[in-house]
Parts: structure tokens; C-alpha cells; sequence
């Protein structure tokens, strides 16, 4: 069970000095072929500082699964920015727990080169099966 709770900090991605953010969730292990697209959070338009508050379940291994957490900015027209990204390594938290997580936004594979700034928040509770 993962929950996006908000983000904090955004970048400016619009020329109305903010930003309209969206999650897109992509779940991997060694069990699967590829990164599997999970799901993607509404849009909150005009901000820096979005709430979520949704929620989803997912199967993945609680000791080889990763999360990876990217942040767009919707466009109306043309790509969406990449705001940033988070990885969550499921077996550093497999404790069968809530646990909130507060993770600074990356440009993990460097696929942006463009500046990266703020946080997202989430909650993770890994069930064994």
C-alpha cells in the first residue's frame, strides 16, 4: 500500500510563476520484465506546494521491489516538465509498519539536466503474502 501524501518546494516550470504537478509511480523488481507504470496522481494546478492524499495498492516483493516516484509539470501544450524523481527501495522497509517518508526530489539518471528542487511525501505499508 503506498499513499502520495503532497510535495513541498517545486520548481517554477510556468511563466505564471508556478507550476500544475502530477506523480507518475512505476513499480520494478527482478521478478518483473520491465518498470510497470502504477499509476498516475490528478493534476493540482497552480502550485508548488500540491496535495494528493491518494492512495493505491500494489504487489510487488517487499525485499526486491523499488518504487520510483517522478514529478511532472502538466502542459497544455507540448512535453510536461520533469520536476524531479525518488526512489523507494521496499526492503529498507519491510517492517510491516506505516511508515511517512519525506524524500528530496533527484534527477536520478541525470535524464533532465536541468535543475531538480523540493520534496515528496509519501506513506508505505509493506504486507507480507
Amino acid at each position: 500500500w503506498l499513499k502520495v501524501v503532497g510535495a513541498d518546494r517545486l520548481l517554477v516550470a510556468d511563466s505564471t510563476g508556478s507550476s500544475d504537478p502530477y506523480c507518475e509511480l512505476y513499480a520494478w523488481s527482478h521478478e518483473l520484465p520491465a518498470c510497470e507504470h502504477v499509476w498516475r496522481t490528478a493534476t493540482k494546478l497552480k502550485t508548488l506546494n500540491p496535495r494528493w492524499d491518494e492512495e493505491a495498492t500494489m504487489s510487488l516483493p517487499a525485499t526486491r521491489g523499488v518504487v520510483h516516484v517522478c514529478v511532472f509539470d502538466w502542459d497544455n501544450f507540448g512535453t510536461d516538465d520533469f520536476l524531479g524523481e525518488a526512489l523507494v527501495d521496499l526492503s529498507a522497509h519491510a517492517s510491516g509498519e506505516l511508515i511517512s517518508l519525506d524524500l528530496e526530489l533527484a534527477d536520478v539518471a541525470n535524464a533532465a539536466g536541468t535543475q531538480v528542487s523540493g520534496s515528496v511525501q509519501l506513506q508505505l505499508l509493506c504486507v507480507s503474502h
